[in-house]
């Protein structure tokens, strides 16, 4: 089975969301990758933050783990990062190329609620959490 690990990063009450685009339909997952054989949950986020946004990212502590039955049936790890470095550029992509990728944007996270976000546990659990995360110091 597949594991992928995600990372939740907040500056300025907004969060970081990547667009995603399946069968004309869009809809938003936090930006994270696969993990690759040998490799750690930090290791794996950091260089996904790098390849998929160039940002450099440090890792805090784990948020939530969840199955995706909904879309992958995976495994699912979701941790808090902070922002060390970088401006969002997300035009070196790899998932550019033909994939269901289409953007990393910042969502505003009074927003949450309306967007469709996956998998739904991880936006419940946002939603639960909200008044946390607009004080990003409480993560990491």
């Amino acid at each position: 089975m597949m594991t992928r690990v995600c990372g939740v990063l907040v500056k300025d009450n907004k969060i970081l969301l990547a667009l995603h685009k399946r069968f004309n339909e869009e809809y938003f997952v936090l930006p994270g990758g696969g993990l690759e054989k040998g490799e750690s949950h930090s290791e794996c986020l950091v260089r996904a933050f790098k390849e998929k946004a160039d940002l450099s990212v440090r890792v805090g502590g784990l948020l939530l783990k969840c199955f995706d039955g909904e879309l992958h049936h995976r495994e699912e790890f979701y941790y808090a990062v902070k922002l060390v470095s970088g401006v969002l550029n997300f035009s070196k992509n790899p998932d550019l190329k033909g994939g269901v990728f289409q953007s990393i944007t910042w969502v505003d996270l009074k927003n949450l609620e309306k967007i469709r976000l996956y998998p739904k546990a991880v936006k419940e659990f946002l939603l639960q959490k909200y008044e946390s995360f607009v004080d990003s110091s409480t993560l990491g």
